[in-house]
């Protein structure tokens, strides 16, 4: 239920201390991600990374609009000749452990979403991508032919969901020693494999391409979408991961680097009840408030009006991490993610 209330120009200290707190949170977390971190690729418009390494890669897929529905906020990729291309740097191919963070849309399986180092025909380097199962698989390869005895894998005990957006984390530390967690849930797995130990060659790595014998040119191209792709090389912890599903990954991003739009404030944020959200200047007219969930599904929608603050009662939402997204008649777009407690 969302009411009107007078704007104030001026906020009380409490109200700006409540304002401050989630900024404060997510700052905290945000300094314990960039720990070891190799590069992070928010997706705002290209595939520069953000963490201040500066291994910026380079994509030949379309830039589309992410599960969120901001444009230009994720990479789409055909199927036939369309990825993203990592520096070939000696950095990005450390030893073991290793971390890695996205988010995909797979439109079939039998797709690799990222790769470290991509040799056709061969298992080098660490990748992670979903089975024609439907299976998330996590693995390395000792430079041998693409069979088990070449390869330590995990495939997932609970299928990725062909065809919808999810969040994939994978952890390697040794062979049968890997965590695969979709949507921020550890969904344990099984191993398999006999190969030996980690081995690069001189490729670089590619997000959206897998390799294989028994595929045209020993490679097969993603068909589906990725965003916000992020590379550690230790292993990240469930802490961590928890740090990463409540947007923690977020603050890493620079000025420079993040989308220009115009400012929404949202307060108490986390919140356990009704919030107030402050519409940007120069909103007047109608506007729908949407609340979606961490894969962009639509919950709810209410119908706003006026350039004012308006309060939004959430306290029918389960703890978790929501987004709001607010419409204006004129087509201009701002979302702001919500914590509910």
């Amino acid at each position: 239920m969302i009411y009107m209330k007078t704007k104030f120009k001026t906020l009380i200290p409490t109200l700006v201390a409540l304002a401050l707190l989630p900024l404060l949170a997510s700052s905290l977390h945000a300094q314990g991600l960039t720990q070891n971190l190799l590069f992070y690729l928010p997706i705002n418009g290209n595939a520069n990374d953000v963490s201040g390494n500066g291994y910026h890669s380079t994509s030949t897929g379309t830039l589309v609009a992410n599960r969120l529905g901001v444009p230009n906020s994720a990479y789409s990729f055909n199927g036939v000749n369309q990825t993203i291309v990592l520096p070939n740097v000696a950095a990005l191919k450390p030893q073991l452990p290793m971390s890695v963070s996205f988010w995909a849309h797979y439109n079939v399986g039998g797709n690799t979403g990222f790769s470290n180092d991509l040799t056709p025909g061969l298992y080098t380097g660490i990748w992670t991508g979903v089975g024609t199962d439907g299976m998330v698989n996590l693995a390395w390869g000792d430079g041998g032919t693409t069979n088990p005895s070449h390869r330590q894998a995990k495939n997932s005990g609970a299928p990725a969901g062909i065809g919808a957006w999810h969040h994939y984390v994978g952890v390697i530390r040794g062979a049968n020693d890997m965590d695969i967690y979709i949507d921020c849930e550890d969904v344990g797995g099984t191993y398999s494999g006999t190969g030996g130990n980690l081995f690069y060659s001189s490729n670089p790595g590619q997000i959206g391409l897998s390799s294989g014998a028994n595929y045209p040119g020993g490679v097969v191209y993603m068909d589906g979408m990725v965003d916000e792709i992020a590379f550690w090389d230790r292993a990240l912890t469930p802490g961590d991961v928890m740090k990463i599903c409540e947007g923690g990954l977020d603050q890493l991003i620079t000025a420079n680097e993040a989308p220009v739009v115009q400012s929404l404030r949202v307060f108490p944020n986390p919140t356990s009840g009704p919030i107030t959200v402050d519409l940007p200047e120069g909103w007047e007219g109608l506007h729908e408030l949407q609340i979606l969930d961490p894969q962009g599904r639509l919950l709810e929608r209410h119908a706003m009006g006026g350039n004012s603050e308006q309060v939004v009662d959430l306290q029918h939402l389960a703890p978790g991490i929501y987004f709001l997204r607010i419409t204006s008649e004129a087509g201009r777009q701002v979302t702001q993610r919500i914590s509910v407690m």
